[in-house]
């Protein structure tokens, strides 16, 4: 997909590409995870973005809020990006933006 262009299908930070940034639309996974996110800035209408991973694909670094934050790619795989008007609406349309 060329820079700048939208996606109307839900992105996982998992799958967002290296450098790619989002808006945080939902999370997945057991309340207490979703509160140990929270606690982490991991909050829908959040800005992310996906800044590296290592070699063996654990952990994945995350830049928000002026911070470096790492999550393991499980926990990755339950946050899903997007562009939306309101982060609280219950089917937001979903869309990662690139800085290249």
């Amino acid at each position: 997909m060329a820079a700048g262009m939208q996606s109307n299908k839900p992105i996982s930070l998992f799958a967002l590409p290296v450098g790619e940034t989002t808006i945080i639309s939902r999370l997945g996974g057991s309340g207490a995870f979703r509160a140990r996110l929270g606690e982490l800035g991991f909050v829908p209408g959040q800005k992310v973005t996906k800044a590296y991973t290592t070699s063996v694909g654990n952990p994945i670094v995350f830049e928000l809020m002026g911070s470096q934050v790492s999550l393991r790619a499980e926990e990755a795989k339950n946050i899903y990006g997007g562009e939306e008007e309101c982060p609280m609406k219950s089917e937001p349309s979903l869309a990662y933006t690139s800085h290249h």
